[in-house]
C-alpha cells in the first residue's frame, strides 16, 4: 500500500496492499539431528519455503473480516492429491 511508521494495528491495515501464502516446509527431521550436534535450528536451507503463487488484494478479503478485525480464512494443503 503505502509507507508508514509507528502505526497502531488499526492504522497498519490501511497500509497492507494484499496477502499471499508463505509456507515453511523445513525438514524438521533433519533439523532435529542438527540440534543434537549443537548447530541450532538451521532452518535457513535454500528452497525451504514457498511464497505465493498469488497475491490477493486486501479489499478482496474484507468480506471475510470478523467483528474484531481478524480475517477468518481456511487453508487446505495436500500432498500427492
Amino acid at each position: 500500500g503505502r509507507e508508514g511508521r509507528d502505526l497502531t494495528a488499526a492504522q497498519a491495515r490501511d497500509h497492507i496492499v494484499g496477502y499471499t501464502v508463505f509456507n515453511d516446509w523445513s525438514a524438521r527431521d533433519l533439523q532435529g539431528a542438527e540440534m543434537k550436534v549443537g548447530l541450532g535450528p538451521c532452518k535457513g536451507k535454500d528452497t525451504a519455503t514457498t511464497l505465493g503463487p498469488y497475491l490477493v488484494t486486501a479489499d478482496e478479503l474484507e468480506p471475510y473480516r470478523d467483528c474484531e478485525g481478524f480475517l477468518r480464512l481456511a487453508l487446505t494443503a495436500e500432498v500427492n492429491g
